[in-house]
């Protein structure tokens, strides 16, 4: 069903480019101030001057994102494979202290409406990050991060294939050394036979990306509208994940709150209690992977609502839940039409962020920018794939597949 690719991708030069672990980042929604300071103190040619650009003078920082891209590939910083691959990735990381390990491989997909259900998505998105993405893909015609999905596969093709061969590379990130990546070049055509004819029964599911997705979606429309060649912008640069990983691990996004008006805790509980068993503890007593773990496994919706100086307040859903309603039970959704929407006042809710990070969230609430973090659990790959194929979409920033690929080992450029 889904139409995929494989493709001479731009690429660092390694003769240029001696130490590829400086010049990768991960995604660009993912970066933070500071690890931004640091990704362009390790090198020049760091991928964040491409996909994080900063204009000067005259210049605004799309255009000057296609500046310094061009400027590469004349220097030969940047260059194309010569033959047309598919690159086989594997990722290691630290769960808990035990090693981890997910496979997949990065080709082209052929862009898609999602009726036809070739490509799923499962989360709404946000005009503003579109908006950035557009301008940065009108500029440089170049997919520089990529759109992590996952398909389902019990034979394991891609790990055999990558248990077959010698990696091109193996680096551990200078922004995170707790990573390791590997990458292999598969260009035989009998095994990129394989790889394609594996994927054209299936379907794939959007896991992460779904700006970048609909952000190619509007710039090809765009392109056919104004009469450009259309073959390039066609297609976008994918990671594909077998979901039959035993390691890939699905984590939530935490919330945080500020609100227009504060409210104290006392009558936060008062309005919670009508939908929710309440209770308050300190965060340092509470075992917060035993709480979620143990609702989870009960799939019995609870929240742990942090208020700041230490102080948390418990919310678990009294209501029966509906026998086979797995879209009106979801977490998420009784997080956001529940307590979002019941529990604290109509209006009083000014802004809502979003962090993966329980220590940032305590530092935004501690510091006074935000008046609560809200903890939840996330959904399971079988339950988002479930949903995807029913046609219900999540609120944004429903799901955090970790860990998140790279961005620079390998890019697409569309043809000029």
């Amino acid at each position: 069903m889904v139409e995929i690719l494989p493709f001479k991708g731009l690429v660092y030069n390694q003769s240029k480019v001696d130490d590829l672990s400086r010049v990768i980042s991960p995604p660009y929604d993912v970066i933070t101030p500071d690890l931004d300071k640091k990704l362009r103190k390790l090198s020049p040619y760091n991928i964040i001057n491409l996909i994080v650009p900063s204009g000067s003078g005259t210049v605004d920082k799309y255009r000057q994102a296609n500046l310094i891209m061009q400027e590469w590939i004349k220097e030969n910083i940047l260059k194309f494979d010569p033959n047309s691959c598919f690159y086989l990735i594997e990722e290691s990381f630290m769960l808990d202290g035990v090693p981890k390990s997910i496979t997949g491989f990065i080709g082209l997909t052929k862009i898609e409406d999602y009726k036809t259900q070739k490509v799923l998505r499962h989360e709404n998105t946000l005009p503003k990050p579109k908006q950035d993405r557009l301008k940065l893909l009108e500029n440089t015609r170049t997919n520089f991060g990529l759109v992590y999905t996952v398909y389902r596969d019990s034979s394991h093709l891609i790990r055999d294939i990558s248990n077959s061969f010698a990696p091109d590379i193996s680096i551990n990130p200078e922004y995170d050394n707790s990573l390791g990546f590997k990458m292999w070049r598969i260009c035989q055509p009998d095994i990129i036979e394989n790889i394609t004819g594996l994927m054209a029964p299936k379907s794939i599911l959007i896991a992460d990306g779904h700006h970048r997705y609909e952000t190619s979606r509007i710039y090809y429309r765009q392109s056919i509208q104004k009469g450009l060649p259309a073959w390039g912008q066609q297609y976008i640069l994918t990671l594909f994940v077998n979901s039959n990983q035993k390691d890939i691990t699905v984590y939530p996004t935490y919330r945080l709150v500020k609100m227009v008006k504060a409210t104290d805790s006392g009558h936060l509980a008062r309005r919670a209690k009508p939908f929710f068993n309440v209770s308050f503890a300190s965060l340092k007593e509470l075992d917060i992977k035993k709480f979620m773990s143990t609702h989870r496994k009960e799939k019995n919706p609870a929240f742990i609502i942090y208020l700041g100086k230490d102080k948390v307040m418990t919310a678990t859903y009294k209501k029966k839940l509906q026998k086979n309603d797995l879209w009106q039970d979801l977490d998420v959704n009784i997080l956001h039409n529940i307590f979002l929407k019941e529990v604290i006042e109509p209006g009083n809710i000014e802004n809502i962020s979003f962090t993966h990070s329980l220590d940032q969230l305590k530092h935004e609430i501690d510091r006074n920018v935000y008046h609560m973090g809200i903890l939840l659990n996330a959904p399971t790959v079988d339950e988002v794939e479930t949903l995807s194929r029913q046609g219900f979409l999540m609120p944004q920033k429903s799901t955090y597949f970790y860990p998140k690929p790279c961005t620079g080992l390998v890019m697409y450029k569309f043809k000029n």
